[in-house]
């Protein structure tokens, strides 16, 4: 039988991977949360609810991405999409990497809410819901990460194997 994949509950108590993990609201209902894993090295995560997810390196350069239910992986020059296709018998996973034009709107759609983030942040207007370290610090963490990404010329990390 194929797996079924669910939504997380509670993914700043599920991503213990994130020693630096906070959520914030990204409405005023503070139903629509974001979710931001730091690692050691500015290694981070950004979880737009539960789509979209951004991954990236040490360097701010994009590894993976997760939207609209596929997930993109870097190879170094685009991106590759991969959606399993599941039958009762078997599960395959289907390859499409990304022409020029589609990079650029998934990049372009990238910066757009990074740079949102990044203005909330520095405006004050993005209340920070819990972390697991000084909010303070946890703040300007996220304004680097996101200034790092943002400030990349070449955005994709190196073809993941």
């Amino acid at each position: 039988m194929a797996r079924i994949e669910e939504d997380r509950e509670d993914l700043f108590g599920e991503a213990t991977a994130y020693p630096q993990r906070g959520e914030f609201a990204l409405s005023e209902d503070e139903h629509d949360v974001l979710f931001v894993g730091l690692k050691p090295g500015m290694k981070a995560a950004f979880y737009f609810g539960a789509d979209p997810v951004y991954q990236f390196d040490g360097q701010g350069k994009l590894r993976r991405v997760y939207r609209k239910g596929a997930l993109y992986r870097s190879q170094g020059t685009t991106l590759a999409q991969l959606i399993r296709e599941r039958t009762a018998e078997q599960t395959t996973l289907v390859r499409h990497d990304l022409t020029q034009e589609e990079l650029q709107t998934v990049l372009a759609k990238m910066r757009t809410q990074l740079q949102d983030i990044q203005q909330r942040l520095s405006e004050h207007k993005l209340p920070l819901l819990r972390c697991t370290i000084n909010a303070a610090v946890f703040r300007e963490a996220v304004q680097n990460a996101c200034q790092t990404i943002l400030d990349q010329r070449d955005p994709l990390a190196a073809a993941l194997k």
